[in-house]
């Protein structure tokens, strides 16, 4: 089969390789279209990923071999699955909190030891797959994955109708978690966002206001539009200096999310951040309950997910893409298409 194989840093190139075998236990998808994820971008210039890894871990597709003892599914099957082929040993792995797997980083698909879906088929636990009901598009589909980070960001937030929320970067996961705090009722939504592509679809999906940092000065604004301060900021950027900029623009006693991945290390304030009385918490994917969550509001169609969807590539456009992203204009969710 085809795969986009990552033979450097930042460098990829189209190949044949071995297809996916249907051990017993297991099941193989054909790869309908795979994002590419923020983590992807870090994970590939990183220099940490083994050459010749085939990464992808938000897809969705068709089941097309089924490994012996596997019960529950069939050829022909339209599925998305979490990207994970647990230990299912763990205390964590029991709770279906596969992200806190002792084994997490042997455990991900396409993030190093594990072939991903930036390939035309890909092979998943059986345990992990996730029907596609009618109605749900394979693109929608997809982007289950960045959903269920943004449904598990804002119920971890603990977003009500009372609640002023801040999101930092409207990316997928920012957008996503727009829509999703939108859904929990919150009061009011702010949006920081440079670029402009982003930005407008932020306003279009319901934001009451988008502050362009580069032209406005955020904390005064959030400090106008609120009183305070933020009741919740949750920060989807990952930038190095985007934290501090989240615990300067929450309210004393707030919280602050991290939900984007910085690859560079960050600089506070400590005393900002006691004398505040600030709530920092990190997050790391989802659970399975938010999985769900997520395919049931795009079923109901209370996410407009294609909205995000700004480019559709083949295999061998993985490399433009990646290089696009770095530093995206118009691009916002880029799927791959093998």
């Amino acid at each position: 089969m085809k795969a986009a194989v990552l033979i450097g840093q930042g460098t990829f190139a189209v190949d044949d390789v071995p297809m996916p075998s249907a051990d017993p236990g297991y099941v193989v998808l054909r790869v309908k279209y795979c994002g590419i994820c923020g983590s992807d971008l870090h994970a590939a210039i990183s220099g940490q990923l083994p050459t010749n890894t085939i990464m992808g871990h938000e897809f969705a597709g068709e089941i097309v071999r089924i490994g012996q003892g596997v019960e529950g599914w069939k050829v022909g099957d339209h599925v998305t699955s979490i990207p994970m082929m647990p230990c299912g040993q763990c205390e964590a792995c029991q709770r279906q909190a596969y992200f806190e797997c002792a084994f997490l980083l042997l455990a991900t698909i396409g993030l190093g030891q594990i072939p991903g879906a930036f390939a035309q088929y890909v092979r998943v636990h059986p345990a992990m797959l996730f029907s596609i009901p009618p109605g749900v598009g394979f693109r929608e589909a997809a982007l289950n994955e960045p959903l269920a980070v943004a449904v598990h960001a804002v119920r971890i937030a603990q977003i009500t109708a009372d609640t002023r929320v801040a999101i930092i970067g409207a990316g997928p996961i920012g957008l996503l978690a727009l829509q999703c705090a939108k859904e929990a009722g919150t009061s009011a939504i702010y949006v920081i966002e440079s670029a402009a592509a982003r930005a407008a679809v932020a306003a279009e999906l319901g934001a009451d206001k988008v502050i362009d940092p580069n032209q406005s000065d955020v904390l005064n604004e959030i400090q106008q539009l609120t009183g305070r301060g933020a009741d919740v900021v949750l920060e989807c950027a990952g930038a190095p200096n985007t934290l501090q900029q989240a615990i300067d623009m929450v309210k004393p006693g707030g919280r602050v999310i991290l939900v984007g991945v910085s690859p560079e290390p960050v600089e506070i304030v400590p005393l900002i951040l006691i004398a505040k009385q600030v709530s920092v918490q990190g997050l790391l994917g989802y659970e399975a309950d938010d999985f769900r969550q997520a395919m049931r509001l795009l079923e109901q169609g209370k996410i407009d997910a294609t909205r995000l969807v700004t480019d559709i590539v083949p295999l061998d456009g993985v490399q433009e893409a990646f290089q696009s992203l770095a530093n995206p204009e118009k691009q916002i969710k880029v799927l791959v298409e093998p």
